[in-house]
């Protein structure tokens, strides 16, 4: 990035193209690469309120008209309607995807009847957060769930499941993908993780069999 007086750019020293960025705010590259132009994310941090937000510097200079932009506006991914992308929460969209079964609807008589730990996503004024938590939270008051720290960039889940889990819980657990942003975690966590270099782990399983990776990536004993 170069800085000015009143203006900041991210500058290509090949080709000397220029695209302009937020004026104001400590910024650092954000582990998560935007679907619409495979640009790096940035995060903002304003050090007065020590809140932030993600931003897409092409995006930012080149508003998307599909997904919320227009003309003559700063674009952030808070403004982004793309169902495509985690850090979107244009119209405050929030995601969810079925994870694995849960556990803990001691209500429930049958398979049908529990409920399904459910992966969500919310980008606030702190930052987009990950959970997983029961869709029966609302009509069987069951609170199982799973906070992820600031360090979790984006969790996608994918197609493939563990076997074990799976039996155990007598329904699909999908194991997940999840991206890092390591300058939130803890260099320890880092180190014992082995994640300083490829910022992500790949085919977790996080419906019990290896732990609570919440709370691992936490730093805490899970």
């Amino acid at each position: 990035a170069v800085a000015g007086q009143e203006e900041r750019y991210l500058g290509c020293a090949a080709c000397r193209a220029g695209m302009k960025l937020p004026a104001r705010g400590v910024l650092t590259a954000h582990g998560h690469i935007c679907p619409i132009c495979n640009f790096q994310v940035v995060s903002c941090m304003n050090t007065e309120t020590q809140m932030a937000h993600t931003f897409c510097p092409w995006c930012f200079c080149n508003p998307p008209a599909e997904h919320g932009g227009s003309d003559g506006q700063d674009f952030r991914c808070f403004m982004c309607t793309n169902a495509q992308c985690a850090l979107a929460a244009g119209q405050n969209r929030a995601t969810t995807t079925a994870v694995f079964p849960c556990d803990q609807c001691t209500t429930a008589r049958s398979r049908q009847q529990r409920g399904t730990m459910m992966l969500r996503s919310k980008n606030g004024n702190a930052g987009v957060k990950y959970w997983i938590g029961c869709d029966k939270w609302r009509e069987k008051k069951c609170k199982h769930s799973m906070w992820f720290p600031p360090s979790v960039a984006q969790i996608t889940v994918a197609q493939e499941t563990c076997q074990a889990c799976s039996t155990r819980l007598r329904g699909p657990c999908h194991l997940v993908h999840i991206a890092l942003n390591t300058q939130f975690m803890p260099p320890m966590v880092a180190q014992a993780l082995r994640v300083q270099e490829t910022q992500r782990l790949e085919n977790l399983c996080v419906a019990g069999c290896s732990g609570n990776w919440a709370e691992r990536l936490s730093g805490r004993p899970g």
